[in-house]
């Protein structure tokens, strides 16, 4: 996995090998989070992990102040790590929370 950074945006641009993720794993407190929102927005948010799982789609950046990623969906958004072969989702939050430890 190459992240490549994108001049237009500065963002960065996931060049994942999609073949070498094979498992979306949840923290408890992501699993919390999902549970405690809006049908709606669960299912956006699920949606929006599933794509960038089986495409490398999606508004997603690197953190700088910790390790790791974030997937934005709409307000929310999705902190997750790749740890081998393994999609870690750690948090999900609302903008602004959720880059708090």
């Amino acid at each position: 996995m190459q992240p490549i950074l994108d001049p237009k945006k500065s963002s960065w641009k996931m060049d994942i090998d999609r073949s070498a993720l094979t498992t979306v794993s949840y923290s408890r407190q992501a699993l919390k989070t999902l549970r405690r929102l809006s049908v709606t927005d669960g299912k956006r948010i699920r949606d929006a992990i599933q794509t960038f799982f089986e495409t490398g789609t999606g508004d997603v950046v690197r953190l700088r102040e910790r390790e790791g990623f974030r997937l934005r969906v709409g307000d929310w958004r999705v902190i997750f790590d790749l740890e081998g072969h393994v999609l870690a989702v750690l948090k999900i939050g609302p903008r602004g929370d959720v880059y708090h430890h």
